[in-house]
């Protein structure tokens, strides 16, 4: 080869090695752009390209009374939605506003401002909307606006144990009641996608994600009785028809295991129309109202100075009306504060609702033996300053009874280092001590069976979607508070009240019935002084007192008619203890 011929393949090659490294190095450079300054607008517009699934909800679990019926359930619905980024054209956005404001039912006004907002890319236009419209809206092919699926709640039994139950909000959340205090068993999980991702984490299109179903919430089986339920709500009626109440609560007990078979409150709502209501109209009074309970409260002050061996039933104490205290005069109710009972025995104290004997029956028990008792009933020492709960031992606590209902208020007194002679005697008939209805008939439920405290309980059960067994609530004692002999004895006592005392009209031919009425003050913490004409009025019930089944407990309070617990709570409570024990064989209680 000569040296002409070698020298033009020299050039040949590196004229081709020139141009191979200028593809490469063209190559390397459209890499480097596309990798590094360009690659959030690609990995952006491969997202609009392949968009991710929204997740499908999980169905929440149904709510069901013991007996089976429903009390809550969900239902499929759907939520119109828009981008509002895909409207370039005013007359566009407005177009299609008309037209999905004439389908939905909703005011423009509603979504337009935020159809508007160019720097979304979702906005609601219609929330809960049935199958057909959500079908209609579909059939428009309207540009930017799409359906997602959700779920709305239905309640069978309307206003029916309302106040328990609660209600969920337009997110489909638990906003109060069993809704909202069960709602991490009720709650279903959304469907999700595991996605493939690279080395900086971000999602590998075209790469098939793992798909995860939806799985449905867990059902919630309540203690609630439905056919007591209904009595309960229509005499609560016409309670409130006949006094006019500010609020009013009755609920029904098993003592034998501190179920619940029905509670009701007023104010109340009806869940399927809540955005009617008013927001004190949602509580669950039986468990959130804390009170001062009056004369109600007596029983379980003599029960304790009986079990302390502080007082027998024979011992014997003088009611003049009127006598001093701790330098403070103290008076007994009614005309009784002139008169006075006279020589009362513990059986007469609470007979006649005595205050100045229920007084000194408190004061043979010294202070820390009163606290002990107290203490037993889960009523803690409340130290303002510190906002805090304490135990004898000066332990903090925030002790509520665990009763499945929603806005549970633990119950208090004042602490016992500040206590005084006066203060120690108030306890005696029910004022300076402060507690809700489930403490209340968690004492007269020990009394009833024998002297077992049993935290009041909402929520037999929890079953998942496939009916399996999640969670039984047993019955939780919360210790014995009185010997089985001084539970004997107190019960005798609140016989008397419906034999020859106070609450006479309870009785109920063939069945012995035991009860003690309740009238206290309301006291005003702005003013440090006492309401006037402002009460509180309570009945409380326990049948039959050979074998006690029921505890039922109505509290009024501040009614425009009625004077006392006898003639506005007693009533409700006979008409719902009649059911109670009529029905006693089909409720199983």
């Amino acid at each position: 080869m000569n040296q002409e011929r070698r020298d033009l393949l020299i050039r040949r090659t590196e004229l081709g090695l020139f141009f191979a490294g200028l593809f490469a190095t063209a190559i390397l450079a459209k890499v480097f752009v596309e990798q590094v300054p360009l690659r959030p607008a690609r990995m952006a517009l491969a997202k609009v390209i392949v968009p991710g699934q929204p997740p499908e909800p999980g169905e929440p679990g149904p709510i069901y009374s013991l007996g089976g019926e429903l009390l809550a359930k969900s239902v499929v619905r759907h939520a119109v939605c828009a981008n509002p980024q895909e409207f370039s054209l005013e007359d566009e956005r407005a177009n299609v506003a008309r037209q999905l404001s004439r389908v939905t039912g909703a005011p423009i006004q509603s979504f337009y401002p935020h159809l508007c907002e160019k720097n979304s890319q979702f906005c609601y236009i219609a929330r809960q909307v049935s199958p057909g419209v959500a079908a209609t809206v579909r059939e428009l092919h309207l540009k930017g606006v799409f359906i997602r699926p959700e779920y709305g709640r239905v309640y069978p039994q309307g206003s029916l144990a309302s106040n328990v139950v609660g209600r969920r909000g337009i997110d489909d959340t638990g906003l109060t009641g069993i809704e909202g205090l069960w709602g991490f068993c009720l709650n279903g999980k959304a469907s999700s996608r595991r996605w493939n991702v690279d080395c900086g984490g971000e999602t590998i299109i075209g790469a098939d994600p793992d798909f995860v179903p939806a799985e449905p919430g867990s059902a919630v089986i309540l203690t609630i009785r439905l056919p007591l339920q209904k009595i309960v709500e229509a005499a609560m009626d016409d309670l409130v028809a006949g006094h006019h109440p500010v609020a009013a609560t009755c609920t029904v007990l098993d003592p034998r295991n501190g179920e619940i078979l029905a509670a009701a409150s007023r104010p109340t709502f009806n869940p399927n129309d809540a955005r009617s209501a008013r927001p004190e109209d949602f509580s669950c009074r039986t468990a959130c109202d804390v009170y001062e309970p009056g004369s109600s409260f007596k029983p379980a002050m003599v029960g304790a100075a009986l079990d302390a061996g502080a007082v027998t039933p024979r011992s014997a104490f003088v009611c003049t009306g009127v006598t001093e205290i701790g330098g403070r005069r103290l008076s007994c109710w009614g005309e009784w504060g002139t008169r006075g009972h006279g020589t009362v025995t513990p059986a007469d104290i609470i007979a006649k609702s005595c205050n100045l004997g229920a007084a000194q029956i408190a004061l043979r028990m010294n202070k820390r033996t009163q606290y002990q008792y107290l203490e037993k009933m889960h009523i803690l020492e409340y130290r303002a300053r510190e906002h805090t709960y304490v135990n004898l031992k000066g332990e903090p606590v925030h002790d509520t009874l665990a009763s499945g209902l929603d806005g549970e208020q633990p119950a208090y007194v004042p602490p016992i280092d500040g206590l005084r002679v006066r203060d120690q005697a108030n306890i005696g008939f029910g004022q300076g001590v402060y507690l809700s209805d489930l403490h209340l008939l968690a004492i007269y439920g020990a009394i009833a069976n024998g002297g077992t405290y049993y935290y009041p309980n909402v929520v037999r059960e929890v079953r998942s979607a496939s009916g399996q067994l999640i969670r039984r609530r047993a019955p939780l004692s919360g210790g014995t508070l009185f010997k089985p002999k001084t539970c004997a004895t107190m019960l005798s006592f609140l016989e008397g009240v419906v034999r020859h005392g106070t609450g006479g009209p309870a009785a109920i031919p063939g069945v012995r019935v035991g009860g003690k009425t309740g009238t206290a003050q309301i006291y005003d913490w702005r003013t440090g002084g006492f309401l006037p004409n402002e009460y509180v009025m309570s009945f409380i019930a326990v049948a039959p007192i050979e074998a006690p089944r029921f505890v039922v407990l109505c509290r009024v309070t501040r009614p425009q008619y009625g004077s006392h617990g006898s003639d506005t709570a007693l009533p409700t409570v006979r008409r719902v203890l009649v059911a109670a024990l009529r029905l006693a064989d089909d409720l199983g209680a």
